[in-house]
């Protein structure tokens, strides 16, 4: 493995930790019931949302793409780019859950799309920092 793509998976690591802060920033603004108001919200979610569309357009260009080639049919990537457009469909939903907290300031329906989404997004992160960040490594070298 290069230089440049062990410097790229470190980026990916830190996009990782930066993206998983700031949704537990928002995530304890609201359980703790700081005045966020709705548009400092809405504001903070699609940061997030550009974020998540950043990074998931770079790693899928300088990580999947190249991995994928260089392994057998029924990569572990195909199941990760699912996981992508899933992640993508429910930040649409929590950021329609966000514009509904802007008109009732009750975030309970928020609360109740942003936990789950934590989760998912979590459990992703993890398993391509588990599976695919080490193939990158083993594969690519």
């Amino acid at each position: 493995m290069t230089s440049t793509e062990r410097d790229q998976l470190t980026r990916l690591r830190e996009e990782h930790n930066d993206i998983m802060q700031q949704l537990a920033l928002i995530s304890n603004a609201l359980a703790q019931s700081q005045s966020l108001s709705p548009e400092k919200l809405l504001e903070l979610i699609d940061h997030l949302g550009s974020r998540i569309a950043k990074h998931f357009a770079y790693e899928e260009k300088i990580l999947y793409k190249p991995l994928k080639m260089k392994l057998e049919k029924d990569s572990p990537t195909d199941e990760i780019i699912l996981d992508h457009e899933l992640i993508r469909r429910d930040f649409e939903i929590l950021r329609r859950a966000c514009v509904q907290y802007g008109t009732s300031s009750s975030s309970v329906v928020l609360q109740r799309c942003l936990d789950p989404f934590q989760r998912e997004l979590s459990e992703h992160l993890r398993k391509e920092e588990r599976v695919l960040f080490w193939l990158a490594e083993f594969k690519l070298s």
